[in-house]
């Protein structure tokens, strides 16, 4: 004798003894009524409702707090967080973002066993007041896109990133640091022939200086052993690095290395480098120690009528007819920068954060 249940057949036992009042007639029966029970059981273990899904994570909500300390107002100015996560909460950066600013999230770490995000990276673009505070939060409610996103196109030795109001073009084949650069002074888009204030040469970029009688002047632009790799991508930030070996033969032939990261930002005018000098050969035991002269960025602007220079940050530019040479204080030196004129040589004195410091608008070749 069988049962169906729900496409499961299940063998019964004999429930009747072929002979009336036999022995063990009341233990059979007994067994047939557990057997009854356990298949009753079984049909509604079979009938129950489906689970509930599990209870979506926590909403996130982490302030961050940005701090102005130098007394000048900054807009939309490129910052960057690390965010430590739960371990099981989130398996996809595209879920978290910055709420109310656009974001970029990038992974930089998983959780071992269930592989979620243990550890990731937050870009965005803050505006606090001078001296001021602003609280940013970032949560689960996914990224905004920039209005204007930061763009790369590859073709062939060319790397063309596009922020909106600049146009950078790498030469991933002579790196010369900025193989050509244009400023949409009027805003159309189109990058004119006009508005490029860095054109080719094969002697902008890094620099190399070895002491005496160790060898020649050494130009990243003539390295043919580089590295290109493109490690962010946007919207809001590219990230593009670029490395060369060190490389030691003798005492006279000893070849620098470096790495260069590049930061373009969506929507922004401005450029972040950063330059590491190396000195290790990692394909010998010893080699000699990297003894220089000097180690510079070189560029030579290609600006058109009449230039304005402008140091900053602070609120005074003036103007300069021919290009002066001039100090720029380097990380941790709190030193003024100036601009001398002949007229005024106190012209121009403007204070800002150690490790910051630019020109722009000069003629000529500019360092």
């Amino acid at each position: 004798m069988v049962l169906r249940l729900h496409r499961f057949w299940i063998p019964l036992p004999r429930l009747i003894s072929p002979q009336r009042g036999a022995p063990h007639s009341r233990l059979r029966r007994l067994l047939a009524t557990a057997w009854l029970l356990l298949t009753a059981l079984l049909c509604a273990w079979m009938a129950r409702p489906a689970a509930a899904a599990p209870p979506s994570p926590t909403l996130l909500d982490v302030p961050l707090t940005v701090k102005e300390n130098v007394g000048v107002a900054i807009a939309n100015y490129p910052v960057s967080a690390v965010i430590p996560l739960p371990q099981g909460a989130y398996t996809n950066p595209l879920q978290l973002g910055m709420a109310g600013v656009p974001s970029q999230v990038e992974v930089l770490e998983h959780w071992p066993g269930d592989n979620s995000l243990r550890h990731v990276q937050v870009h965005f673009q803050a505006t606090v007041p001078a001296n001021g505070a602003v609280v940013y939060h970032f949560g689960d409610g996914g990224p905004l896109a920039p209005a204007e996103p930061v763009s790369l196109i590859q073709a062939g030795a060319a790397l063309t990133i596009t922020t909106g109001p600049l146009r950078l073009r790498l030469n991933t084949a002579a790196f010369n640091l900025f193989d050509a650069v244009w400023f949409d002074a009027n805003g159309n888009r189109i990058y004119e022939a006009g508005e490029q204030i860095v054109a080719p040469h094969g002697q902008n970029g890094g620099v190399f200086t070895p002491r005496a009688g160790a060898g020649a002047v050494q130009y990243d632009a003539g390295r043919n052993d580089l590295a290109v790799t493109v490690e962010q991508s946007g919207p809001l930030v590219v990230v593009v690095r670029v490395e060369a070996p060190a490389r030691f033969v003798s005492t006279t032939n000893h070849l620098h290395g470096f790495a260069a990261r590049i930061y373009a930002y969506a929507g922004q005018a401005m450029l972040k480098v950063d330059y590491q000098l190396q000195n290790s050969d990692k394909t010998v035991v010893r080699s000699w120690p990297l003894y220089f002269e000097s180690q510079r960025l070189d560029l030579r602007l290609a600006l058109q009528g009449n230039p304005t220079p402008a140091l900053w940050p602070g609120q005074r530019q003036r103007s300069h007819p021919q290009p002066r040479q001039r100090r720029v204080p380097g990380p941790g030196d709190a030193r003024s920068l100036r601009h001398l004129q002949p007229a005024r040589p106190d012209a121009g004195l403007f204070r800002h954060p150690a490790g910051w410091h630019g020109a722009r608008g000069l003629p000529g070749h500019q360092r």
